[in-house]
């Protein structure tokens, strides 16, 4: 297939112009769809902090809703069973951040009077369900699903309580994604096709930080894991000296350097430790076993096995 001088666009990319050939990446399209994207986060924010906590983190005219009885660990604990059922049962990758997105935004307006641990539970099965029902061919059985939860639920039950969130959110499924919008910016260049694996690693790991959710928006999360795989340094298990982040990127995702390291020390410098030590989830261990931990590092990382 040849391409017409003509027929190019000189906004689009030249990555773009070369996935051409290939129908599917929709190349003379994608960068608009990604703009589009950008303009929707802002509507598919969490409304309020649901969080039962004095010291979580607000910003904006957002408030806290206090009569809210939910804790971090309450949440974590469900995005860790919603994350070992995806895993289990090879889900794509989208349905468990539409997942999260929709237990997010679904208790960011409805989470007063709800007895934590059951409550909770029940809801991010009903998330997963939607989400799956949405992105997946063959969904798991809801029977299934309900055996691994720690307090079962009865089919009736999560069944009304899917039907109660889709009315909630009125429907509106397709949120904005980081997973999404990683994809795209690590497509950018083989260099940021190289740190996906980290990348995608550190945006997982932030579905368990509620400060991490709740403040940033999924392009900010994506940029930053992706900034962060790509100059991270397996010697040193810190941030290399010379960073690199390149003008396409930087142009599509509109962050620059001093704003992803802003948002790197406030947020992912100690996520490691927050996510495995503090809130105490297993899973994201299970699914990635070629990252660890490390307690002594000065910044709290984590460090890839060899």
């Amino acid at each position: 297939m040849k391409l017409r001088k003509k027929e190019i666009n000189k906004d689009i990319s030249f990555q773009d112009v070369i996935n051409f050939r290939t129908p599917e990446l929709v190349g003379e399209y994608v960068g608009k769809c990604v703009q589009w994207m950008k303009r929707q986060e802002d509507d598919f924010k969490i409304k309020n902090n649901y969080i039962d906590s004095p010291s979580a983190k607000t910003t904006g005219n957002r408030k806290k809703m206090s009569a809210c009885k939910i804790t971090r660990q309450d949440r974590a604990a469900v995005i860790d069973l919603v994350m070992e059922i995806h895993r289990k049962y090879g889900l794509v990758s989208e349905t468990l951040f539409v997942a999260v997105s929709v237990i997010d935004r679904y208790l960011g307006l409805r989470s007063e009077g709800l007895r934590r641990s059951k409550d909770i539970e029940a809801i991010g099965i009903a998330a997963l369900l939607i989400a799956s029902k949405y992105e997946d061919i063959y969904p798991p059985a809801l029977d299934e699903m309900i055996k691994m939860m720690n307090r079962p639920s009865t089919r009736k039950e999560i069944l009304d309580l899917e039907f109660k969130m889709l009315k909630t959110l009125v429907f509106q499924i397709t949120a904005p994604t980081a997973f999404r919008f990683l994809e795209r910016f690590a497509a950018t260049s083989a260099v940021y096709q190289n740190a996906m694996p980290l990348a995608q690693y550190m945006t997982e790991l932030a579905l368990y930080d509620f400060d991490i959710m709740f403040n940033l928006t999924p392009s900010e999360i994506a940029s930053v894991a992706l900034f962060t795989a790509a100059n991270f340094d397996i010697h040193s298990n810190m941030l290399s000296k010379k960073q690199k982040w390149s003008s396409e990127v930087s142009n599509e995702s509109s962050m620059k350097k001093s704003k992803l390291t802003e948002y790197f020390n406030s947020y992912f410098v100690d996520l490691a430790f927050r996510v495995e030590r503090e809130l105490k989830v297993n899973d994201i261990t299970i699914k990635f076993p070629q990252y660890q931990f490390v307690d002594d590092e000065p910044l709290g990382l984590f460090n890839p096995m060899k």
